[in-house]
Parts: C-alpha cells; sequence; structure tokens
C-alpha cells in the first residue's frame, strides 16, 4: 500500500504532523466501477449536493471540505449540483467515466459562473524514492500565478518558478519529487512577493498528492492550498498560509530610532518613539528577534518568540533603556459587533502611578500598572472622549474638557496606550488592523 501523502511540518514550538493513514482502497474497489472523489473549491458559501444521474452521492458539502473515494457506474452520466439549503441547481454536467479509473471532481468559480472540473487522477505507483504532485488553480479572485516549489530554505531571488502563469481552472500533470522536505510558495504571475508561503511541507516516498489553490477565509494570504487525499478517514488536508502579521510600537522615552529582525533579517525598518509601524507579513514559528537602534547598531532586545500562522502581533517596546524590555500581544481581528469598534488599553508610561481608563467620563479600565494590557472593550462607533486619571482620584493625566475626542469607525480595532515619561505623559491610538 502507498503511504500517506502529505504531512504539514508546522514551525511551531513543537513540529508537528498532519498525517494520515495509508489508504489506497479505490484500487481494490469492484472493477467494474469508476472512482470519483469531490471537492467544494466555490467561496460562495453554499453547501453543496451533488447527485450522479439524479442519485445523491455527496451531500452538505462545505467549502474546503470534499470526500475519497466513492463508485460510480462507467460510462456517461449528469452530474448535478445543488444548493444544499435550497435546491437550487448550480451547475450540470454530463461526464463520461471508465471503469477501473479514479477521477477528481472540483466544484469552482461562484455562481452564477458555477463550474465542474473532472481530471483523471494517476494512481500508478511513483518511482522508488519519489512523490507525485498535481497542482490545481481554484481561485476566482486572483489573476495568474506562479508557482514555487523549493527545498525550505531556498531565498525568493534565487528560487526558480515549478508552474508559470498559471490560471484559474488550470490543473498541471503530476510532477514527480522526490521524497522530503518542500516549501510551496505562490505569487503573482511575474512577481517574487509571495501571496501565499505553505512553510515546510514533507513529501512521503510513494505518496500521491492533488494540491488546490482556493481563496482563503482566514490569515494573512488571499489564498490557501487544499489537499486531495486517497485516505478515506482523511481525504481532504487544508495547509494553512505560514504567514503572519508584525508590528512595533515603539514606546521607550529615550531609545532613538529603531529597526527590528527576525533571524537577523530586518524585517521592520526606522520605528520611532510614540509611534507604530505598518504590519508587516513575516514567516510563522518559533523566530529570534532583536531590535536595533539604527544609527548605532546597538542591540536593545536579543530573544525568541513564536508566531502562528495567521494571526497579527505587536511587539511592544517598554521602558528607559536602560533596563529596556517588551511584550509580544497578539492582536484580536475578530470583527466587533454590528455599529461598533473595540478598544484594547495600555499602560506604558515607565514612572506613571497607576491609572484609571475612562471613555466618554466613565471609567472602564480602573488602577492599572505599569506594563498592563487590558483586553478590548467594545464601543459604539462616533466620536469618543478618552481620559487617563491617577488611579482612585480626580488627578487628570491626560484628557480633559479641552481635549480632542477621537473618532471609533465601525468594524475597527483600535490600541489605546499611555506613553511617555509622567512629565509628558500622553497617549497615542492606533489601528490593530
Amino acid at each position: 500500500m502507498r503511504k500517506s501523502l502529505l504531512a504539514l511540518l508546522l514551525l511551531l514550538p513543537m513540529l508537528g504532523y498532519i498525517n494520515g493513514c495509508s489508504d489506497s482502497s479505490h484500487r481494490g474497489a469492484l472493477q467494474t466501477k469508476a472512482q470519483v472523489r469531490f471537492l467544494n473549491a466555490s467561496p460562495d458559501g453554499f453547501d453543496l449536493d451533488i447527485y450522479v444521474d439524479d442519485a445523491l452521492e455527496w451531500a452538505g458539502v462545505a467549502y474546503k471540505e470534499g470526500s475519497g473515494y466513492q463508485n460510480v457506474p462507467p460510462g456517461e452520466s449528469a452530474f448535478r449540483v445543488e444548493d444544499s439549503d435550497t435546491s437550487q441547481t448550480l451547475v450540470q454536467e454530463f461526464f463520461t467515466v471508465e471503469k477501473q479509473t479514479p477521477y477528481s471532481l472540483i466544484v469552482v468559480g461562484v455562481p452564477p459562473t458555477l463550474d465542474a472540473l473532472l481530471l483523471e487522477d494517476d494512481d500508478t505507483e511513483p518511482t522508488d524514492g519519489y512523490a507525485k504532485l498535481r497542482m490545481v488553480d481554484a481561485s476566482p479572485t486572483q489573476p495568474a500565478i506562479d508557482v514555487y516549489i523549493t527545498e525550505p530554505d531556498v531565498p525568493m531571488k534565487f528560487a526558480v518558478p515549478t508552474l508559470q502563469n498559471f490560471e484559474f481552472q488550470e490543473f498541471s500533470s503530476f510532477l514527480e519529487l522526490e521524497e522530503g522536505e518542500y516549501r510551496i510558495r505562490i505569487t503573482l504571475s511575474g512577481e517574487m512577493e509571495p501571496i501565499y508561503d505553505s512553510g515546510t511541507v514533507a513529501l512521503e516516498e510513494g505518496s500521491i498528492a492533488t494540491a488546490v489553490v482556493v481563496d482563503a477565509t482566514a490569515g494573512v494570504s488571499p489564498v490557501g492550498l487544499v489537499v486531495m487525499t486517497d485516505d478515506s478517514e482523511e481525504p481532504i488536508i487544508e495547509v494553512a498560509d505560514a504567514g503572519c502579521m508584525l508590528r512595533l510600537i515603539h514606546a521607550s522615552p529615550d531609545a532613538s530610532l529603531v529597526d527590528v529582525l527576525l533571524d537577523d533579517t530586518e524585517v521592520i525598518s526606522t520605528v520611532q518613539f510614540r509611534m507604530a509601524s505598518d504590519y508587516e507579513v513575516v514567516n510563522s514559528g518559533t523566530r529570534n528577534i532583536k531590535v536595533e537602534e539604527g544609527a548605532s547598531g546597538l542591540t536593545l532586545i536579543d530573544g525568541t518568540i513564536t508566531l502562528e500562522g495567521g494571526k497579527n502581533y505587536t511587539f511592544l517596546l517598554m521602558n528607559f533603556e536602560a533596563t529596556i524590555e517588551a511584550k509580544l500581544l497578539e492582536d484580536d481581528t475578530t470583527p466587533p459587533a454590528a455599529n461598533k469598534a473595540k478598544v484594547r488599553f495600555i499602560h506604558a508610561s515607565p514612572d506613571a502611578p497607576n491609572v484609571d481608563f475612562l471613555v466618554d467620563g466613565k471609567v472602564k479600565v480602573s488602577n492599572r500598572a505599569f506594563k498592563d494590557v487590558w483586553d478590548y472593550i467594545e464601543f459604539y462607533e462616533g466620536d469618543r472622549d478618552f481620559e487617563v486619571y491617577e488611579a482612585g482620584t480626580s488627578v487628570v493625566l491626560i484628557g480633559g474638557p479641552f481635549s480632542t475626542p477621537e473618532y471609533l469607525e465601525d468594524g475597527k480595532a483600535y490600541t489605546f496606550i499611555v506613553v511617555d515619561e509622567l512629565e509628558d505623559i500622553r497617549s497615542l491610538l492606533v489601528t490593530d488592523d
């Protein structure tokens, strides 16, 4: 029996494997039948029912879900795809399938231009020591793409595209690749900046996989990969983008312009005090992080952080330079309730007393000490007056009757941060998306 096909090595605190049991059971199916498996690659939000000659073969299949092989009578058959909720016919095609032959049926596009691709699968054994991988472009929102399948540590500037100018509904032949670790990166055609990065994946000897490029539903990449396998227990494996977002908030009063390096590669440049950098897309995993003064090259922070794919992070630089420290914060990108925004509060003034945070004259967060980070709180959109008092008193540190209100936009997330020394204390309000 062939081995399972794709193992995803998550570069998190520990290497993990997505792996299934070996299963080539479709080979032993009745030799008078064809074998067809299914994938819903249509990002329209509909669950799908699929009929073959009016017989329901797959019911209620959600986006990026699918099935293992099922027996289908050979010859010409009508394949009909319906919306599970309304029974509306979304696409109908007549396909001819042959006995003793496996196929992949992939529904792509969005209504009213939904299509069904029927691809014949090659289940012949790969050469000893090799695996086979086929790529399918099922992303209706992206223009033509290039696909790079390389060793994990090959820089993009040295990478050669495996597939070029790959367009929606196109599919490659099965590529034979030597067993081992790989990295799959996708760029817009002709460009070098990846819009998708699988991180390190492992192809096992004897495995056969069909990797389908689909529209992403979360994370920082517009696309993701869904892998169709021969494993009846785990026929579909999703390989999420390994990228995440990282920014720096500079709240150290006496530190000059700083740069951020991950694994000794500069990713954020020239951030001055009381500023937040833009978010930058970086690879997830356990990474060495350094913060260096731009002019002197002095290393202020040298440590290790763990980043998860698809998440947004803030690296918060705090305290005076002599005792400088940093916190890694996970930014909550889930949307607030309708007509609301949400705000996170941080005390980052190194010599200020404990504080109360007030919004529109009401205390929302009380008695917060230096370095405290408070969870997001939702507010209705519109102008809001933010004030900071010395905790438990009426001593105003920030705000007052003549301060300018801040406008909170519907659907947005914000960080309100108290910065600077007590004699110059002030606030910074930044968006978290």
